[in-house]
């Protein structure tokens, strides 16, 4: 990750800040030549390479906007002023944990706790019209648990609370948003209760972010429907 960050008094202009992770995968079933020696490639060869760009987008680039839309509501500048916050921290590693591997997740997280990158929750959180498109992050992940059948009531939490931020988005509005995200969710089904978790967390969210009440919500539906 290489956010874009001003120069510093005493630093150039040119001075560039990476985080220490750096591996990349690749498809290497694609090369037309021989493999590159580059320490930090990762070829990809015994699996679909959409494995790893879908682990990307669902896991990665899911629990980083949640993490910005949550953080934007308590008013934090940074991302790692948002994931240092334990209720939000706990409420982003639930929503990952519905999406991907436990040992992946913890490395993400801390990576988002790196206050060296100067990420800030607005750049993580911009342009949710793209964000919170059908196939895209929160919304792409939400889809594919439901699909498999796998717990999705922390990504549920994910989507309401980008629905809140698209509702601020010029030409938007409550209803537009919430329309766009229940039909990319739930298309023409009747009400169910996943439909009514969503509604019951947004309309939390118009009183602030409470994070006992969300709690509680997500408690109650795991009971009725027997997941956690």
């Amino acid at each position: 990750m290489i956010p874009a960050a001003p120069p510093e008094p005493g630093q150039p202009a040119t001075l560039i800040r990476v985080e220490p992770y750096r591996v990349l995968p690749y498809d290497a079933n694609a090369l037309k030549g021989p493999e590159p020696q580059v320490e930090g490639l990762f070829p990809v060869r015994d699996v679909p390479f959409a494995f790893y760009s879908d682990r990307k987008l669902f896991l990665h680039n899911m629990g980083h906007c949640m993490c910005a839309y949550l953080g934007e509501r308590r008013g934090y500048e940074y991302i790692w002023h948002a994931i240092g916050d334990p209720e939000i921290r706990a409420l982003v590693r639930a929503a990952m944990t519905q999406s991907a591997l436990a040992r992946h997740i913890d490395d993400l997280i801390a990576r988002f706790g790196n206050r060296a990158l100067g990420d800030t929750v607005e750049r993580v959180g911009r342009d949710p019209i793209r964000k919170l498109a059908p196939e895209d992050r929160i919304l792409g992940a939400y889809r594919l648990a439901a699909e498999q059948g796998s717990p999705h009531s922390y990504l549920s939490l994910a989507a309401a609370v980008g629905t809140a931020r698209l509702a601020a988005e010029s030409g938007w509005s409550d209803e537009r948003a919430r329309a766009h995200i229940e039909d990319a969710l739930f298309g023409d089904a009747d009400e169910s209760e996943d439909r009514a978790l969503y509604r019951a967390q947004l309309a939390a969210l118009e009183k602030g972010f409470d994070w006992a009440a969300q709690t509680a919500l997500l408690d109650g539906h795991a009971r009725r429907v027997g997941a956690i």
